[in-house]
């Protein structure tokens, strides 16, 4: 009885000792790629700093000219309803609409009708984001 409980003692050890060197050998020692990317800034701030304050009036331009766009922002507001600290409530969506469609019919239509018309709202699409080169975080 020993003699078994000796050997399925070896087993497990050789068993976990196997398991540990795949694991140890099988991860990837190389710079990782991808989403996961470790943030490698080659540049100094003060050069960074300027690179994006030069953009920032240029970006402006085009983010408002996008926005907009995409977006109404005519203010309308519900007369007789407000948040509890007392702001307005708006009225409708601010999403825009290609012209020759309606809300309503827009909610009539599949998926597929959307797309190959081309007529999905662009205000539910990504914005504009500010300048990232690649290897950056952006959150």
């Amino acid at each position: 009885m020993r003699t078994v409980i000796r050997w399925i003692r070896v087993f497990i050890v050789a068993v976990g000792l196997l398991v540990g060197a795949r694991l140890v050998l099988g991860q990837d020692k190389g710079k990782p790629s991808g989403s996961y990317a470790l943030v490698d800034i080659d540049e100094a701030f003060s050069a960074v700093l300027a690179r994006i304050s030069a953009a920032k009036t240029d970006f402006l331009r085009r983010r408002m000219a996008l926005f907009d766009e995409r977006y109404d922002f005519r203010g309308d507001h519900e007369p007789d309803a407000a948040t509890s600290r007392g702001k307005p409530i708006q009225r409708g969506v601010r999403a825009k609409l290609v012209q020759r469609i309606t809300w309503n019919q827009l909610a009539g239509l599949t998926p597929e009708q959307i797309k190959n018309r081309d007529i999905f709202p662009a205000g539910f699409l990504p914005s504009l984001t500010p300048i990232i080169r690649r290897g950056q975080c952006s959150s």
